[in-house]
């Protein structure tokens, strides 16, 4: 049966990808019901767009400031130690949620706190969640695994944030932060499962780790192709991502939904970008990627306009879940031609620098969003932030074919 599945059955043919996926899918399902639980709480405690964008930030930030040493960690105690240590303090913080939830001990600054232990954590997971991959599948059966990675995490913000909004419109938020405790224990008994050699650290010239950032950075701004593209993430990442983190706001205060509503908002995102995924991995090339991933800014800035301009709730789900697809392909679009430009001894640090901006810029933008949207509403703020994209969309455009040879011709190494 699995041979019928093509690639993604040969990925799923090893016994270590398999467990490592099934625990992973609870995890994410987990993680998105937890991320609608803290808004909504952030919400029911401020009303204020500002304290949305703030808790946004203390989520997202840790990625900026942690994310250049966290590899040192992976380097010195092995992926395996850093994600199962991860679990472990993920499940402590889910839990204290839930219990200050149930008892009303809850207040912002707690709430920002654990949001901030939170995101800490996920700053250091992340580079061993990379690094453990290469560990489940060889490596020819690679590619059919980071695609099933990335269906897995859209189809988790598909169900999370349904099974969230429930939880919490009939017993209250701390049902979906204790539910998401669980999932964590499960993902934490599925690693211990998984069967792969014992880390050995590389024995080798200890280098300063600043001085190879600087050489990456370097390398990346030079590099006709990933240096524009950076320009594009930063853009979007900031101006348009933001969007997600003030989602309560959107369905309590435009939209007049309720917690059901912002269910339902976000599993549209979560649909949208999972069709968007599905065609791009049955498209398979990179050639043509670029302008696939440029007009997708653009239609996320037309999708997001007509976000801003109704009130009317499935028209609000047409439209996000329209931006959760063109941001998916403006945003697997880019980072697969970095993957298949930079060269391999630069490829980590770039990939980092990538990521950070990715994860990062949100928190900012999410800062930034919340404060103007208390000043001047939901509508024109939201509707600014797409001018501005599509200002550096435009400045894009006009380097697209030196940006195409550049990022689709491949390094040849």
């Amino acid at each position: 049966m699995l041979s019928r599945l093509g690639p993604f059955g040969r990925a799923f043919s090893h016994a270590n990808y398999r467990v490592y996926f099934a625990g992973n899918a609870l995890s994410l399902i987990g993680t998105w019901m937890q991320r609608i639980g803290i808004g909504w709480v952030a919400w029911e405690l401020t009303g204020s767009s500002a304290w949305l964008g703030i808790v946004a930030f203390a989520d997202l930030a840790p990625t900026v400031l942690v994310t250049i040493f966290a590899g040192v960690w992976v380097d010195r105690i092995g992926p395996m130690g850093v994600a199962r240590v991860a679990q472990i303090l993920q499940v402590v913080q889910a839990l204290a949620l839930a219990a200050l939830v149930l008892t009303g001990t809850i207040n912002i600054w707690l709430l920002i706190l654990l949001t901030a232990f939170q995101g800490t954590v996920t700053a250091f997971y992340q580079p061993a969640r990379l690094a453990l991959i290469p560990q489940l599948v060889p490596r020819e059966d690679m590619s059919a695994a980071i695609a099933l990675n990335a269906i897995n995490f859209n189809l988790a913000r598909f169900i999370g944030p349904a099974i969230a909004g429930a939880l919490i419109a009939a017993g209250g938020a701390q049902w979906a932060f204790a539910a998401n405790a669980l999932t964590y224990i499960a993902f934490f008994v599925s690693l211990v499962l998984l069967k792969i050699p014992p880390f050995t650290p590389r024995l080798g010239e200890k280098r300063s780790v600043l001085s190879d950032v600087g050489e990456g950075y370097r390398y990346a701004v030079q590099h006709p192709g990933i240096g524009p593209l950076l320009v594009l993430v930063i853009i979007t990442s900031t101006c348009l991502r933001g969007v997600f983190e003030l989602m309560p706001a959107y369905a309590d205060q435009m939209f007049h939904a309720g917690p059901e509503g912002l269910g339902l908002l976000t599993a549209a995102t979560g649909a949208g970008s999972i069709v968007a995924g599905l065609w791009l991995g049955l498209r398979g090339s990179v050639q043509g990627l670029t302008r696939i991933s440029l007009w997708g800014i653009l239609g996320s800035c037309l999708s997001l306009t007509a976000f801003a301009a109704t009130e009317i709730l499935w028209f609000g789900m047409l439209t996000i879940g329209i931006t959760g697809a063109t941001l998916l392909m403006n945003g697997v679009g880019m980072q697969t031609l970095m993957q298949n430009a930079v060269t391999s001894e630069m490829r980590g640090r770039v990939m980092g620098l990538y990521w950070m901006i990715f994860r990062g810029g949100p928190a900012f933008g999410a800062l930034a969003l919340g404060a103007a949207s208390d000043m001047f509403g939901l509508h024109w703020p939201l509707v600014g932030a797409c001018i501005l994209s599509v200002l550096a969309w435009a400045w894009c455009r006009k380097r697209l074919p030196r940006m195409a040879q550049a990022l689709e011709a491949g390094t040849g190494d």
